[in-house]
């Protein structure tokens, strides 16, 4: 037998007997019961502190969905003027988490252009074309026409 099981029937054995013998020696129920809720509340305690200690050790203004979405722009080799877009329209949008945009062509597009439509960009319509120029290009390369072939499915009936 594994030396691991043997070991933890061993101290289930100890356990055992500990509480044959604690109610043989006319222990209560409730005592039992107050001891397992201690240990359930050490359990609790100890996993609420790993988890605030993991936490803490992240550093300050770390979002995670922002770190995410940058480096799935690093992951798509993007240009930096690319990457810089983007992360400045995600800066400006305020989004959550900026990596939805890149999910398919109809967020894409939803989102970027209502970022390309504010009153600011209307001001300067040369500033207005080029942006939306360079934003034709980025999603030409972030979402790539995909040529289909269609064919027969032979069934073998």
């Amino acid at each position: 037998m594994n030396l691991g099981i043997l070991v933890q029937l061993d101290r289930l054995t100890v356990l055992q007997r500990a509480v044959r013998d604690h109610f043989q020696q006319g222990g209560s129920v409730t005592s039992v019961l107050l001891l397992l809720a201690v240990i359930i509340g050490v359990v609790v305690m100890v996993k609420f502190l790993t988890q605030r200690q993991r936490q803490s050790n992240r550093p300050a203004g770390t979002d995670p969905g922002r770190e995410l979405f940058v480096n799935l722009l690093d992951d798509l080799e993007l240009t930096q003027p690319q990457q810089r877009v983007l992360i400045a329209f995600a800066r400006e949008q305020r989004l959550k988490n900026p990596s939805v945009i890149l999910l398919c062509p109809t967020l894409f597009d939803r989102y970027v252009g209502q970022w390309l439509e504010k009153p600011k960009r209307r001001s300067d319509p040369e500033d207005r074309r080029v942006d939306a120029e360079f934003i034709t290009r980025l999603r030409k390369h972030l979402f790539p026409p995909v040529q289909s072939r269609v064919g027969t499915l032979h069934l073998g009936l």
